[in-house]
């Protein structure tokens, strides 16, 4: 009898420590597989919801480019063409990603000289029509020989000479161009551009602005007869006005508007995918861009 309670006794010892290393086996795999859960659960839920994701990708260059890219060819669609240059212009720098950029400012430039169709300078006696390809002039300039001179004829809009800044009008085997790019930026797509009439004396081009174009030229006249005035009036102001920085890429709305510009006429707001853009407009043909806050361009003819 005692020995086979020795016998069951030691048998029991025996279970008892199997079942001890087994649980000493099953308690980290017990323990990885909730860790692995875990970590499951946390990556899921730091996982951005589709509005995350989008705000997320949006952050990269290169898909900012990308949605402006696309952005521009809807507007293209629609007939928005300012704004359309306004953004491929800003992707100029990265022509190498998108290879027709160059190609879709030409088209952008040349569609709106035509959707204005009418172009005229400031006393009425000066006008070129667009109608398609085909436009009708009529200048009065001085030629190289200092001779006062009258350009009267029909051309033909040449695709295969116009560049990113000129648009080439060929008539009796010459060229015209219409200058609507100047190192200030692009006047076009504001209502001014200047036609080059080429046996014109050297810089003398004819401007013209379109009806939209010279509703705001006059009216910017008129708001720069009147700060002259009112500088007058306030005498030293003039001179306070001076000593105040000139508006520089990188500024703040703030810091602009306590410039020597000070506060624009009024101001053009976008909303696109990637942010906001702003166009400031002053008189006499200043432009200031914003985009997300901060002066990207600024324009002026002098």
């Amino acid at each position: 009898m005692r020995k086979f309670i020795l016998i069951y006794t030691l048998c029991t010892i025996l279970l008892v420590g199997c079942m001890e290393k087994e649980s000493e086996h099953t308690t980290p795999v017990t323990k990885s597989a909730v860790s692995i859960e875990t970590n499951d659960e946390r990556g899921t839920k730091a996982e951005p919801t589709d509005e995350a994701a989008s705000k997320e990708i949006s952050r990269d260059p290169a898909e900012i480019r990308k949605l402006k890219y696309d952005t521009a060819k809807e507007l293209i669609k629609k007939q928005h063409f300012n704004e359309a240059y306004d953004i491929l212009i800003s992707l100029s720098a990265h022509v190498n990603k998108f290879p027709d950029l160059f190609s879709l400012i030409k088209n952008v430039r040349l569609s709106e000289l035509k959707k204005q169709k009418k172009w005229t300078d400031d006393e009425g006696k000066d006008r070129i029509i667009v109608s398609g390809n085909t436009v009708k002039v009529k200048l009065h300039y001085t030629s190289k020989n200092w001779k006062d001179k009258v350009a009267n004829y029909t051309g033909k809009i040449s695709k295969k000479r116009c560049t990113t800044s000129k648009i080439a009008v060929v008539h009796n085997g010459k060229v015209d161009y219409i200058l609507s790019a100047s190192n200030s930026g692009d006047s076009l797509f504001y209502g001014e551009l200047s036609y080059e009439v080429y046996d014109a004396r050297e810089g003398e081009d004819v401007n013209l602005f379109s009806k939209q174009g010279l509703a705001d030229y006059k009216e910017s006249e008129k708001q720069y007869e009147e700060s002259l005035e009112k500088k007058k009036q306030e005498g030293k102001s003039s001179q306070k006005s001076i000593e105040k920085p000139t508006p520089q890429i990188g500024m703040t709305a703030s810091e602009v508007e306590a410039s020597s510009w000070g506060k624009p006429v009024r101001k053009n707001i976008t909303e696109y995918p990637w942010g906001k853009r702003e166009q400031w407009v002053y008189s006499i043909y200043r432009y200031i861009y914003f985009e997300n806050g901060r002066v990207t361009s600024i324009q002026w003819t002098e």
